[in-house]
């Protein structure tokens, strides 16, 4: 409920009413009140509500004594838990800033307050379990027996069609008898029934790619667990970032012969917190508690959970779900047939026996990585049709509205982005690029998106539900009607991620973003690679790795003279490192220009270029490469230092270690035309001198003037390249 005034402004005669009709429904009251903020808990009809007051947020001057305020706040339903970040406005930073006194620091959890929502008696008798803490913390939500029968009810056709399809399972199809249970399904429940007899703290860690049924298992799993009584289980919203501490679970109190169960779908988010809790509770010696974790194998082992000793901490048990066993196809084809041609689709016209063996042999021929299951449910359901479901998808999208123009534009970058096999598009950077929150993002695309059965969420990561569907998708969002320009989408993910790593944002990924644009241009995508790459220049002018990026890209698309263009028109404050030196070297050879070449080479060797020396890799690559130079300009004006030169600068670069086939060969190739020109072996110390020589003459016979801030070779040194030479 909404107001302007506390409720203690109102006449005498009005007060009473409202109150009662407040505490009957338990409500929410947020008002103002000038320049305070506070909250109270109240009582109106013998119930009670609760009443949040923010200070003004445009009410004072700066030069008063007063300060605005204002209060963000997040809802959770669930939990009913109400998240509070209250700020007020900071005169000496201009900005707005925490307001650590407007509440008790009893609520207070990181930066922000979490209050519950004021209930009756009778529901916390009825909500929670004996025993268990009344507020877990923000995040986390018990789950029991009210809880699961609140959702449980028959699904509709069109729901349990729309589940068969892809849809991001919920509780409610986890209840459902309708949805059969998988064999991993019973595993886990085992495994947890063995290690409570057998009184041991464990972890159980459900992994498999996604389109695997990792979810519905993991819920399923828990709906089974709680019926049989006994468990407190503790469940993660994996929307928010959920933490839990050691002293909560050590401080709740329960019966011995109970068991409290911890659990997380998308766990690599929390997964070395949990190990650092189950470290604490065997210190401790508890072993009424149990971890049940689930994620996409690749997110676990990206986050190296694998790596964790997890055995040596408690019994470890970890499941794959990958393989479809011949008993799930049946179970699963028995729950299509249920509902006829709608739930069997093209299999309709077989028996169930012939139709499970065709589901069988579908998942076995799928790709592992892109989900077997899902993979092989659109595959035999729709075949050929489900290009028309696709279509019939996007063209339902298309009338959706949403942040950035419809549903179908989201569903275009989230199709584009999978369909290359890039698992790495967060919330923050598809937000940003939608011009929208991430609340927002939340509520008015990912969700009416995963109600369609088109996404799945990865952890912080969006995909569609799977990457078949990624793949027709884009050959219609291509074409008419809809005449999405691909290229188009990924310029602008690329450069909301750098705006968003410029304004101090930790972004998912990053590389993936900065290296989209090499990736690309190594499929043969060499007009995006290069578009990429300009972009991101565009939005980094000084970043030497983007500039020298874009120079080698068009360099090796054939466009010298944009290349050379890149290098001398570098702004002057761009950081100068050797990468930099050595491609601009490699691009004025390419333009014919082996002096400059020659003299660049040299500077990307030079002590004034970087603070920190050459490395093996690095002087390899500039030494076979001046060598080239070198024996080019050899061949052009004959002068004797320039052969020299040559089989010097090849001395030296095989006297490195860790020489890789590539360089070892151009670096033999130099060696072997010196030598068939009259230069024999020498003493390394004098083919590092021949080496400065040749530098210094190919400077003095230089096709061109760089700009000033190039040094000139008269004043190059190379003690930090001798060192690592060993001289």
């Amino acid at each position: 409920v909404l107001g302007h005034h506390p409720l203690d402004w109102l006449r005498d005669e009005e007060l009473l009413a409202v109150r009662s009709l407040l505490g009957k429904h338990n409500a929410l009251y947020l008002h103002g009140h000038m320049h305070r903020t506070f909250s109270r808990f109240e009582e109106g009809g013998g119930f009670p509500f609760l009443a949040i007051q923010t200070g003004a947020c445009f009410q004072a001057r700066e030069d008063e004594k007063w300060v605005n305020r204002l209060l963000w706040g997040v809802l959770d339903p669930d939990s009913q838990q109400l998240c509070i970040e209250p700020l007020r406005w900071s005169l000496s930073h201009q900005e707005w800033s925490l307001d650590g006194d407007a509440f008790p620091n009893k609520y207070r959890q990181d930066n922000y307050w979490v209050l519950n929502m004021p209930v009756t008696s009778e529901t916390l008798d009825k909500e929670q379990p004996e025993g268990v803490m009344i507020q877990p913390p923000y995040g986390w939500l018990w789950i029991g027996k009210s809880f699961l029968n609140e959702r449980r009810r028959l699904l509709e056709q069109e729901e349990i069609i729309r589940y068969f399809d892809g849809s991001i399972p919920s509780w409610k199809e986890a209840l459902s008898p309708q949805i059969p249970r998988r064999e991993v399904v019973g595993k886990i429940l085992g495994s947890l029934r063995h290690n409570r007899t057998a009184e041991k703290l464990a972890v159980t860690v459900l992994l498999g790619a996604g389109g695997e049924g990792k979810s519905t298992a993991l819920r399923q799993v828990v709906c089974d667990i709680v019926s049989q009584g006994g468990w407190h289980v503790l469940w993660r919203r994996s929307s928010v970032n959920a933490k839990l501490s050691p002293e909560f679970v050590l401080n709740h109190q329960f019966s011995p012969s109970e068991t409290l169960l911890i659990v997380s779908d998308e766990a690599d988010a929390i997964a070395t917190q949990a190990y650092e809790l189950v470290m604490a509770l065997r210190e401790k010696g508890r072993t009424n508690v149990q971890f049940l974790l689930c994620c996409r194998d690749t997110d676990w082992y990206g986050v190296k959970a694998h790596e964790l000793r997890w055995d040596k901490q408690a019994i470890y048990t970890q499941e794959q779900l990958q393989d479809l066993s011949i008993e799930d196809a049946s179970r699963i084809v028995s729950a299509w047939s249920e509902y006829g041609e709608q739930g069997m689709g093209q299999l309709s016209d077989l028996s169930q026996d012939e139709a499970t063996r065709r589901f069988f042999e579908a998942a076995k021929e799928q790709n592992v990585q892109d989900g077997t299951f899902l993979g092989a449910m659109l595959q035999v359901r729709y075949g050929e049709a489900l290009r028309e479901h696709v279509r019939t998808l996007l063209l339902r999208l298309e009338e959706k509205s949403a942040p950035g123009g419809t549903l179908v534009d989201a569903f275009a970058y989230i199709a584009a982005t999978h369909a290359e096999n890039i698992q790495s598009l967060s919330n923050m950077v598809l937000a940003k690029t939608l011009g929208c929150t991430i609340r927002e993002l939340q509520s008015k695309v990912l969700r009416p998106l995963g109600n369609e059965a088109a996404l799945t969420i990865s952890g912080q990561y969006i995909l569609t539900r799977h990457r078949t569907i990624a793949e027709v998708a884009m050959d219609f969002l291509t074409n008419a009607p809809f005449d999405v320009q691909k290229d188009d989408l990924f310029v602008e993910l690329v450069r909301s991620a750098i705006q968003l790593k410029r304004s101090g944002e930790f972004v998912p990924d990053l590389p993936t973003w900065r290296f989209l644009s090499s990736k690309f241009f190594a499929k043969g995508y060499e007009q995006l690679g290069i578009r990429l790459a300009r972009t991101l220049v565009h939005e980094s002018p000084t970043n030497s790795h983007f500039l020298t990026n874009l120079a080698k890209l068009l360099r090796e698309a054939g466009e010298i003279e944009q290349s050379v263009e890149v290098f001398r028109s570098l702004p002057t404050d761009v950081r100068r490192d050797r990468a930099l030196f050595y491609e601009w070297a490699t691009v004025e050879g390419n333009a014919d220009n082996q002096a400059l070449d020659a003299w660049l080479s040299g500077v990307s060797l030079a002590d004034q270029t970087e603070k920190r020396p050459p490395d093996n890799k690095r002087s390899q690559l500039s030494l076979a490469g001046i060598g080239i130079a070198f024996r080019e300009l050899y061949h052009k004006y004959n002068y004797r230092i320039f052969i020299e030169s040559c089989g010097a600068s090849a001395q030296l670069g095989l006297s490195l270690d860790a020489l890789n086939t590539k360089t070892r060969s151009n670096l033999e190739q130099n060696l072997s035309i010196s030598k068939a020109n009259g230069v024999n072996r020498m003493d390394l110390r004098v083919a590092f001198e021949l080496l400065r020589k040749g530098i210094l003459e190919a400077w003095e016979q230089r096709e061109d003037d760089l700009p000033e801030w190039v040094p000139a070779a008269d004043r190059l040194t190379f003690e930090k390249l001798s060192r690592v030479l060993r001289l």
